[in-house]
């Protein structure tokens, strides 16, 4: 669910919506032992309370392919649900988007341009578009022959490369040219230390036979240089954003983010303001469907919404099974859709049928199901 046209939304599969009435429930009462202390008549000495500083404005969101989960299981099953266990349901498995804004200014989220993950580290994007973007292209421009008479080269043991001393004016180029070639992403000052000093005269006849290739880099702007170096001055100036992007504030799913190292100091802030992003996200829920017409009920001061509409249809065309439904309904106040389901046989209607006449009296408008399991009549006419 990450600002990516191709977004996999897989993660819907687990939004299993699921009424209460359906789950079986173990509830298991924990026995507390109190342990008996003395009274020293002195009160603990209270620590002072550390506040978190948060480091980032965030403002969650559901984003369109979870709205549209949430409409069409509404449509398809007719019960009546709490915004709350929507909400709350959402927010338990990370279902949700957030817009992150760094309330330092010098710190920036950077991505590239073909997408992929977002990074706080500008210098892990340079390293990706040098090493992994074939966003550099190199020409040889001249083979330098070797003098015979060096004394000692430098080996890489990765690759059997040789080089010459850091003393020679085209150490540094060589090097550059091996990297870029062989895509090793590693600190360059770190990969020179790591060469090994040879006075082989194998390593030393093999350098002076193949000489140095000279090169020249170039990138997509046509403009050359030297040494990665240079290169890597020309990239992190990023003019009109032509490598990467870089902007204060991201959209995100917070799936990335509980998986993404990147944002692992993110996590922390998220997880201490959990109740106000649930309830952001509660009310961002009604917002839309009470935009999309859907009916909104209040209960107890609690908001509940179904995707059928109380109709006052007249029970006069509705043929015997509907009526006996009706009626037992009515004549209890407090029915559930388990006491109507026992009923099935007394009723003598089959379970199948009975709750497809529960499911299409609630589509019309004349009953309410609510995910508890409760079932009640909505203001109908009998005549």
């Amino acid at each position: 669910m990450i600002d990516n046209p191709e977004k996999d939304i897989n993660s819907l599969n687990n939004f299993e919506f699921k009424p209460a009435w359906e789950n079986t429930r173990i509830t298991n009462k924990q026995e507390q032992n109190k342990k008996k202390t003395k009274k020293t008549g002195k009160r603990a000495t209270k620590l002072p309370h550390k506040q978190r500083v948060d480091e980032y404005k965030i403002n969650p969101y559901v984003n369109q392919d979870i709205i549209n989960a949430i409409k069409s299981k509404l449509k398809k099953d007719g019960i009546t649900r709490s915004i709350n266990s929507i909400s709350k349901e959402i927010e338990d498995k990370n279902l949700y988007e957030v817009t992150i804004e760094s309330l330092d200014k010098k710190k920036k989220f950077f991505r590239l341009k073909d997408g992929g993950g977002y990074s706080l580290d500008e210098n892990q994007i340079v390293k990706k578009l040098l090493f992994n973007n074939n966003l550099l292209n190199f020409d040889v421009v001249e083979k330098v022959k070797v003098n015979k008479g060096l004394k000692s080269v430098l080996l890489c043991n990765k690759t059997n490369a040789v080089f010459p001393p850091t003393s020679h004016n085209l150490f540094h180029n060589a090097i550059d040219h091996h990297l870029i070639k062989n895509k090793i992403d590693e600190n360059r000052e770190k990969y020179i230390n790591s060469l090994i000093k040879s006075k082989e005269s194998e390593h030393i006849d093999k350098l002076s036979s193949d000489g140095i290739n000279v090169c020249v880099f170039y990138l997509p702007n046509s403009k050359k240089f030297s040494s990665i170096s240079a290169i890597t001055k020309e990239i992190k100036e990023n003019q009109n954003q032509q490598f990467y992007k870089e902007s204060e504030t991201v959209k995100i799913g917070v799936k990335e983010i509980f998986t993404n190292p990147v944002f692992k100091h993110i996590q922390p802030q998220i997880k201490s303001n959990a109740k106000k992003i649930r309830k952001s996200i509660e009310l961002d829920i009604l917002r839309i469907l009470r935009k999309s017409k859907y009916h909104i009920i209040s209960v107890n001061s609690q908001n509940f919404v179904c995707a059928y509409h109380p109709s006052g249809n007249s029970t006069k065309e509705l043929n015997s099974q509907a009526k006996k439904i009706i009626d037992i309904i009515d004549a209890h106040k407090t029915n559930s859709i388990q006491s109507i389901m026992n009923d099935s046989e007394k009723l003598s209607i089959s379970k199948l049928n009975l709750m497809k006449e529960i499911k299409w009296l609630i589509h019309i408008g004349i009953v309410r199901l609510y995910e508890s399991g409760k079932i009640e009549l909505i203001n109908y006419d009998k005549n």
